[in-house]
């Protein structure tokens, strides 16, 4: 299987600490590869009016169907833009490759402590219908926070609210990618946007749990790169 890692290129230590946690997890690294994402300091007035939707009207659109108000892509947080970027690209390689599925992480992705135990059993019970599934509880959001009751033989739960649950972690099917990597634009950060093209489209959404990755970040293994 494929595995995108998309990493911010100033934060060294993060892509040296996954790429060393895959290995030691027996991937096969050739199969590894890194997007670098666009320094935020590049992003200017004419790259954030060329990719992001400003309209009210669509903004508006956004917030109905998702049926709340969702962070907007703002010109002075830059740092949201170039990740979305690069999940852009990495969306677009995935559409030129011949993968059903493709493993994508964020350079902050860390292995949960029974990822071993974990990730044969997932790989080998990928849900026939999945589009996309969110490997990692970001936020704390678990599927029984959602009315999906859990069960202790159960690792994939289709979820209806059909949200993502941010994007450190998750497994794309190529039809799903080729979905996401036509947006002309964004208005959104990209795990908001990313739920509402899961809507608009009848994505099959999927998280698991327990989950195998968790995020550095929010864990305060790594400081936060965007906030």
């Amino acid at each position: 299987m494929r595995v995108f890692i998309a990493h911010y290129p100033k934060l060294s230590v993060r892509l040296e600490n996954i790429l060393s946690t895959l290995k030691s997890a027996k991937f096969d690294m050739s199969n590894v590869m890194v997007s670098n994402g666009i320094c935020r300091s590049k992003i200017n007035d004419n790259i954030f009016d060329k990719h992001v939707e400003s309209n009210p009207k669509a903004l508006r659109n956004y917030f109905q169907v998702l049926g709340s108000i969702a962070p907007p892509l703002n010109p002075e947080r830059p740092a949201f833009l170039a990740n979305f970027l690069n999940h852009q690209k990495i969306w677009k390689n995935i559409v030129a490759e011949n993968e059903d599925y493709t493993l994508v992480l964020e350079d902050d992705a860390v292995l949960s402590h029974n990822f071993n135990k974990l990730w044969p059993t997932l790989i080998n019970s990928i849900p026939k219908d999945l589009d996309i599934a969110y490997l990692n509880a970001g936020c704390g959001l678990t599927p029984d926070k959602f009315g999906v009751k859990l069960s202790p033989d159960r690792l994939w739960y289709k979820m209806p609210h059909q949200r993502s649950r941010t994007c450190c972690a998750y497994l794309i099917s190529k039809s799903c990618a080729s979905q996401l990597a036509s947006i002309p634009k964004f208005a959104l950060h990209v795990d908001w946007e990313m739920s509402y093209h899961h809507i608009a489209n009848n994505h099959n959404v999927y998280w698991t749990y327990p989950c195998p990755f968790i995020e550095g970040s929010e864990e305060k293994i790594y400081d936060s790169s965007v906030r």
